[in-house]
């Protein structure tokens, strides 16, 4: 830390008030905030923004961070106007010690992120409940309040440095650099939102149903009654499944949510659509290819309740969702001035030691409140959902992504402790560790199976009132609905939860159900069909050829030709942001019939099973079956935008 560069005496002018503050809290920003954070997130925004969004996401905070310190400035200008006798020397002082306090908490929060990375690498699982963290965050605040203080009363009287006024002249050149960099990339992505346009209708079909898409977060077909599961976890599902078309082999694109949510509106690929590194986002016109845009060519109103910030399709940088709950007013103005969603931006500020101590306050304060428990709720999701409803004019378009099962595995009552009546793995989160352990932990997760299992039924029978009110108002019968996962969920061979690299039946198998309009007689579909699938596939029930762009084929002919060969599923991780040090790797999964092959590609390493023979996965068939791993490896090796 530099010394403190201001005079203070008391002769100052408000105006000289203003700069000298504005120059304090630019050099914060600038020189102390955003090195420290882009060296901790380098590798991570390196390997998922090109140059050019690097650029621009990255001349969009140093733009913002030149607004806050004008607003501080302008803040402190006002304050030595109006309040303080002594004027500049009281502000100067405030705002001094301000800044160090702001600035000594990022070089904390920053070493003490570098050391759970650390913890990470030595592949450590730690403890830690909320209050614990609140009290740790209160101890180290007042104990930076007091260095602080220490470092100002040591420096204050000590004038401007040379290097100070030079640290400054950059500071404001990288400034002035960025808002042209931000204004043009404002410019020309703005000129590529152009309309999608719909060719190929089929002209005999004139009536358009409304579309309802229901997606669970981290639902695995294997862990639901409606695909066998011994425990009744999914009445809800079972009952629709009876009067819908069940499909019994639905594969996820990916084993996490962005690449799968982006898949299924898409219709693409994740190596297409390329949302598959943390900070990616969707860019140029492709940010046009979308479900969402061409059932606006068709006059249907479009909305989505999304749960989480994964799931929010702005995150995605995709247009078409002009309704959107919760509403995420800032995240909209930048994707609808084009200047892109900036995830660098919004995780800068979400991992903020500031932002995490109002959070754990705000759970501390709320530990009474079921909201504390778990958070976003599926009953909430369901309820913005038939706000949405009540304000849409048919023929209309909605998609509600519910958080549910997702861990933390935290029921509402009504759920909580019904099949685990120990009090473990029971609070919001009552632990924090890695995805992958030790065979001795095993029971373990059996347990967190179980409040997994709990959490299904939750979500199951929220899902089940919300279906309920849309037969009551007559929606039902008037709507195509889907019912799907984004991914699933793994609770053994040592991985747990989701992401990584394996794509192992429980991460990738998912529920799907498809209800038409008036449909009474359940039916079972056994053709093997994927998140890619679904965009076209709505599409052809409307007569709508699919887009040239789109790489899914609908499934409908597979509805009405129970021996149809669907052809190549794939199921791919491109991701290398999201996965632990010791399992960095990239992995692709064909899937053909019975067979599954799984690529690691950084591993060069493969595994082929039959998963109708050996849903498990026990039985690595390599060598047995030398034609099968030949015809599936070709497929993996030939997919388009490798």
């Amino acid at each position: 830390m530099m010394k403190q560069g201001f005079k203070t005496d008391m002769e100052q002018s408000p105006q000289k008030t203003f700069v000298s503050v504005f120059k304090w809290w630019l050099f914060i920003f600038m020189t102390v905030l955003l090195p420290l954070d882009f060296l901790y997130r380098q590798g991570s925004l390196l390997a998922s923004l090109s140059p050019l969004q690097l650029a621009r996401d990255f001349a969009s905070i140093v733009v913002l961070c030149a607004i806050i310190s004008l607003s501080v400035a302008t803040i402190a200008y006002l304050l030595s106007l109006s309040i303080f006798s002594k004027g500049a020397e009281k502000i100067i002082k405030i705002s001094t010690i301000a800044g160090y306090l702001f600035a000594s908490t990022i070089i904390v929060d920053y070493s003490w992120q570098w050391m759970k990375g650390m913890l990470v690498r030595l592949n450590i699982s730690y403890f830690v409940n909320y209050e614990l963290r609140l009290l740790l965050s209160v101890l180290i605040f007042i104990i930076l309040i007091v260095v602080s203080v220490f470092i100002y009363k040591k420096h204050q009287y000590e004038k401007n440095s040379k290097l100070f006024e030079l640290i400054y002249i950059i500071n404001i050149f990288i400034v002035i650099s960025s808002l042209l960099v931000t204004i043009l990339s404002a410019y020309f992505s703005h000129a590529e939102n152009q309309p999608v346009k719909i060719v190929n209708k089929d002209k005999s079909v004139v009536a358009h149903p409304n579309i309802i898409i229901i997606t669970f977060d981290s639902l695995a077909a294997q862990y639901t009654s409606l695909h066998g599961y011994y425990r009744q976890t999914t009445p809800n599902l079972d009952k629709l499944g009876r009067e819908s078309y069940v499909f019994d082999w639905m594969y996820a694109s990916c084993n996490w949510t962005e690449p799968s949510l982006s898949s299924i509106i898409t219709g693409k690929y994740p190596c297409n659509h390329r949302r598959n590194e943390q900070y990616s986002y969707i860019i140029g016109k492709f940010r046009n290819h979308n479900l969402a845009l061409l059932l606006e060519e068709l006059g249907y109103e479009t909305a989505m309740v999304w749960s989480s910030d994964f799931s929010n399709p702005l995150s995605s940088n995709i247009r078409g969702f002009y309704k959107l709950l919760p509403r995420d007013t800032l995240k909209y103005f930048l994707c609808e001035s084009g200047l892109g969603p900036n995830p660098w931006l919004f995780s800068l500020i979400y991992d903020s030691r500031f932002y995490k101590f109002i959070d754990n306050s705000r759970h501390w304060l709320l530990k009474s409140s079921p909201e504390s428990n778990q958070i976003p709720r599926p009953e909430t999701s369901f309820s913005m959902a038939k706000e949405l409803i009540g304000q849409l004019k048919p023929p209309f378009f909605l998609w509600i992504h519910i958080y549910p099962p997702h861990l933390p595995y935290i029921s509402n009552p009504d759920f909580l402790y019904t099949i685990l009546p120990e009090k473990v793995f029971d609070k919001r989160p009552s632990y924090e560790r890695l995805p992958v352990y030790d065979v001795k932990d095993q029971s373990n997760i059996d347990k967190l199976l179980m409040r997994y299992a709990e959490h299904i039924s939750y979500a199951d029978a929220e899902c089940g009132k919300f279906l309920a009110s849309l037969k009551e108002s007559g929606v039902f019968d008037q709507t195509i609905l889907i019912v799907s996962s984004d991914h699933g969920e793994m609770f053994e061979r040592g991985f747990w939860s989701h992401g990584g690299p394996y794509l192992y039946q429980p991460l990738i198998h998912v529920p799907l159900i498809l209800h038409l309009p008036g449909q009474t007689q359940g039916l079972r579909v056994g053709a093997n069909v994927s998140h890619e699938d679904i965009a076209p596939s709505i599409l052809d029930f409307l007569g709508v050829k699919p887009p040239d762009w789109m790489d899914g084929k609908s499934f409908k002919p597979a509805m009405e030709d129970k021996n149809l060969d669907t052809g190549v599923k794939f199921s791919m991780q491109l991701s290398t942001t999201n996965s632990l040090p010791n399992l960095m790797t990239r992995s692709i999964a064909a899937i053909k019939g019975n067979h599954k092959l799984i690529k690691y590609l950084d591993w060069n390493r493969y595994e082929l099973y039959n998963v109708k023979k050996d849903p498990r996965e026990k039985v690595n068939l390599i060598d047995e079956k030398p034609e099968i791993f030949s015809v599936l490896k070709a497929e993996i090796d030939r997919l388009p935008g490798r």
